[in-house]
């Protein structure tokens, strides 16, 4: 995966380079075990810092230095699809409104934060090692960054999450070593965004391993020319449909639809298809990122099929979305029941077979007291047609008299209650079920 730079707001032309040294590193100090994961900088409570960023100055040669690599020292490298973005920024004045948190060490206040673009480095990213915890320096590349002499600037870690994965683990030290060319200098902070207030802070100190190579430049910078036009952005915003758990469902159950980047246009409930099913309610992310609905499936189905067509959503530059993953749901079977009545009685007591799908829980004393109901006589015995299975029952009717008996099951169909009829996993009787036994006048 190539990661493209972005166009230089103030940039400068690129000029011939000499030879490419170290301009400041502090790549190679002690690591102990200090990680952190990269996350997307989307606002949650729970995902504290996103975008570690390292603060530094340049040093005094008066033309400046042409950025030629960053190396960056990772402790897990993300699949292909989460590769951070890597940028340096100008620094501006902090005009944020900050708070304190003495117990997670944050500092509050930083007198500078990440500003504008610079531009934005690439790199040929590897492919995913089995060690998640690896200790692997990643090189990212520019031709087309230009730093001015004595200036403060950031380098920006930013990371990308997918359906909650986080985009790999970089190393951090809080050692304050580093080594330098003439005038180069790292803040002994460690930079870091909370999403979820909008900030930046410093955070314990932690600073990303990192080194910056370059050369010192043998022309001056001339200001207020454009380094580079970005690369236009033709990669379409991919969509997932997915859900907790993989068993059948009994009923209602959320999917979510997670789209890998920021996208508008996007409804659950007019761009979703379903098919066995129906989208009872949904709720969308701000910014068009992830979005939940709860499908209700159709009686009588076996399966419910979720996906979402090409076009759906588009992307901040007008690509149109693709077509999803077709995610396949099962649903488990309803709870029927069927009689086998005799067609008549003589007024004397009869027997009448029961039979269920699926055997439910319940006992003979339930069946013969409460459950099973005759209008016109008495149920005076519950058996079990098989000893030990609750598939089949004969009943016992003892008739009022010469009128009609019609049998009826008494399941109010919400298994909390006494006179449910529902199997172990919580499906009660789907069907209305009677069977009127006839008086024979003869």
């Amino acid at each position: 995966v190539m990661l493209g730079f972005a166009a230089v707001v103030g940039g400068h032309t690129a000029h011939a380079q000499t030879t490419t040294n170290t301009l400041v590193k502090n790549i190679d100090n002690p690591l102990g075990s200090l990680t952190q994961g990269l996350h997307a900088a989307t606002p949650k409570r729970n995902r504290c810092c996103a975008n570690p960023a390292l603060f530094f100055n340049t040093g005094t040669h008066t033309n400046g230095y042409d950025v030629t690599s960053v190396k960056i020292r990772f402790a897990g490298l993300p699949a292909a699809s989460r590769v951070p973005t890597v940028t340096i920024k100008s620094a501006k004045d902090n005009d944020q409104t900050v708070f304190s948190s003495a117990a997670s060490g944050s500092v509050v206040n930083p007198a500078k934060i990440p500003g504008e673009a610079v531009g934005t480095l690439s790199t040929t990213w590897p492919a995913r090692g089995e060690d998640q915890f690896s200790n692997t320096v990643i090189t990212f590349t520019s031709t087309d960054i230009s730093l001015t002499a004595n200036t403060d600037y950031f380098l920006v870690i930013e990371g990308k999450s997918i359906d909650g994965e986080d985009g790999g683990y970089i190393r951090y030290s809080k050692s304050n070593d580093y080594t330098q060319r003439a005038g180069w200098t790292i803040a002994n902070e460690g930079y870091w965004y909370v999403p979820f207030y909008g900030i930046w802070v410093h955070h314990e100190s932690r600073k990303p391993l990192v080194e910056i190579l370059g050369s010192d430049r043998t022309t001056a910078i001339t200001s207020g020319q454009k380094i580079a036009d970005p690369p236009a952005d033709t990669t379409p915003p991919t969509p997932t449909v997915s859900r907790a758990g993989e068993g059948a469902v009994n009923g209602e159950f959320p999917v979510t639809v997670s789209f890998d980047e920021p996208t508008t246009g996007f409804s659950p409930m007019s761009d979703l298809d379903v098919s066995g099913g129906s989208i009872a309610r949904s709720v969308s992310q701000s910014d068009g990122t992830s979005h939940q609905a709860w499908i209700e499936p159709d009686a009588g189905v076996s399966e419910v099929t979720v996906s979402v067509a090409a076009g759906a959503a588009e992307d901040t530059a007008g690509n149109l979305s693709e077509a999803s993953n077709t995610l396949r749901v099962a649903v488990l079977a309803p709870l029927t029941a069927s009689w086998t009545p005799p067609s008549t009685h003589d007024g004397t007591e009869f027997w009448i077979e029961l039979r269920f799908s699926e055997a439910p829980s319940l006992s003979f004393r339930d069946l013969r007291d409460s459950i099973a109901q005759a209008d016109g006589g008495t149920v005076r015995k519950a058996k079990r047609i098989q000893r030990g299975s609750n598939l089949g029952w004969r009943l016992l009717v003892d008739p009022d008299g010469s009128g009609d008996v019609t049998l009826s099951l008494a399941s109010s169909g919400a298994c909390s209650t006494s006179t449910a009829v529902c199997t172990g996993d919580g499906r009660a009787l789907s069907n209305s079920l009677a069977a009127t036994v006839l008086h024979d006048d003869d």
